[in-house]
């Protein structure tokens, strides 16, 4: 009994305590410091979330000309949505009913290869929430989802070809190691630090960084 015991504490208490963090640090505030010079707050993005997962959508008329071109967008796409996660876990899991233990084990216990997915859309989603930046903000913004993407040795971003859910998505190689620390939502969560944006301290889920965003 005592080795069982010990067993499930081993066991109980780093989730116990991962758990009290990611509340915490959730609700808790990362004040940004103030962007130097005149900040006219122009330029609007968005977050969206599908209940378990965060994006950062652009208009595609904010996003550099080279770089669109290069995401190859379909016909009449207006927004970009840009996601980071776990490479294992995009690609062999479209839908929840295809997940399994060993793809969640990995995702968040293993550093494991990363991808970043873009999704092109035709027309702006009512549940999408706004986020108001200047000229400043947006450029910090653009070049920290820029470095995420990995680069060929000719300093191009590299599709993973035949990997999209469907018609309107595409996955592409990134950067960085995902484990349960750093999530695709602390990914977002880091976005908004980089564009001075109040937002969590850290955030391993969608919520942290969607209760933050409602406040502005």
């Amino acid at each position: 009994m005592k080795r069982l015991l010990k067993i499930s504490l081993i066991i109980i208490l780093p989730i116990l305590l991962y758990s009290v963090l990611a509340i915490i640090l959730s609700l808790a505030s990362h004040i940004p410091a103030s962007t130097p010079g005149v900040c006219e707050l122009n330029k609007k993005v968005y977050v969206s979330s599908n209940g378990v997962h965060l994006d950062i959508i652009y208009p595609t008329e904010l996003i550099n000309g080279e770089f669109l071109n290069q995401l190859r967008p379909i016909d009449q796409a207006k927004y970009v949505a840009f996601g980071w996660g776990d490479k294992g876990f995009y690609i062999n899991t479209p839908t929840w009913d295809d997940l399994t233990l060993e793809t969640a084990f990995k995702a968040l216990l293993i550093n494991s290869e990363t991808a970043m997915h873009t999704t092109f859309y035709t027309q702006k989603r009512n549940k999408w929430i706004e986020l108001e930046l200047c000229e400043a903000q947006l450029d910090s913004l653009s070049s920290y989802i820029k470095s995420s993407f990995k680069l060929s040795p000719r300093g191009d971003i590299m599709e993973i070809y035949g990997a999209g859910y469907t018609k309107i998505d595409k996955f592409f190689e990134a950067n960085g190691d995902y484990n349960c620390i750093n999530t695709c939502n602390s990914w977002v969560n880091k976005a908004l630090k980089k564009a001075k944006v109040k937002t969590a301290i850290w955030s391993p889920t969608d919520h942290g960084v969607l209760y933050h965003l409602r406040q502005h």
